[in-house]
């Protein structure tokens, strides 16, 4: 709940899919924080064979992040003292993504879906001190539960609900760098999960159920 993003998705032409999405994370604090702005810009391909629909994309995207939090260096010490982060990056990123979803039933969807993210930071800074990291490659697997909620025309609801599980993991050694002794590179290697719900709106379900007499 501490983040929102909104996207919208249409295919132009059978088989292809373009989306966009924008998304943003606003934390105020002294302490600590985390903020984001960032959006996106998406388009493949799709398949929907009885039950099934499968996808491929590709996309690009920018996007500014700031963090400040007490880390104490990765693994529990007992002894060693909080190191404080202060994050500012700035960032592109290209990526692609792969999705399968099998409908359950006409109310119940289950799927999977993984991304490969490359990111390139334009800056890159902890404490106002630049970070000697300019690419990251991270995987992002995901599940998801969908459900269909509104009146059933031809079997087809149209608003979803839906929940995801999921994560993030950088490909590549996670180890401290040897010119970095708090560990400033290797926060940003570290590997994160989430819980998110999301509410998906058809209109084009909508607009059949309106002109209904």
């Amino acid at each position: 709940m501490s983040r929102w993003e909104v996207s919208g998705a249409y295919s132009p032409l059978k088989h292809v899919l373009v989306r966009g999405a924008l998304g943003n994370r606003s934390a105020h604090g002294d302490s600590s924080y985390w903020r984001t702005r960032q959006y996106e810009l998406t388009a493949g391909a799709y398949w929907a064979p009885r039950h099934w629909t499968l996808g491929v994309l590709g996309g690009y995207g920018r996007g500014l992040n700031e963090a400040r939090y007490l880390n104490d260096g990765g693994p529990v010490t007992i002894f060693a003292n909080p190191v404080q982060h202060q994050y500012e990056a700035r960032f592109r990123r290209l990526f692609g993504e792969a999705y399968v979803v099998y409908d359950v039933s006409s109310r119940f969807s289950l799927g999977v879906a993984c991304r490969s993210t490359r990111l390139y930071y334009t800056t890159l800074t902890d404490l106002g001190t630049p970070i000697d990291l300019r690419q990251l490659t991270r995987v992002e697997p995901m599940l998801l539960l969908r459900f269909g909620v509104g009146s059933l025309l031809q079997n087809a609801p149209p608003v979803q609900l839906q929940v995801s599980v999921g994560g993030s993991g950088t490909m590549g050694p996670g180890s401290r760098h040897p010119y970095d002794p708090d560990g400033s590179r290797r926060q940003l290697r570290y590997g994160r999960s989430y819980v998110a719900v999301g509410i998906g709106i058809l209109p084009h379900r909508l607009a059949a159920l309106w002109r209904q007499p």
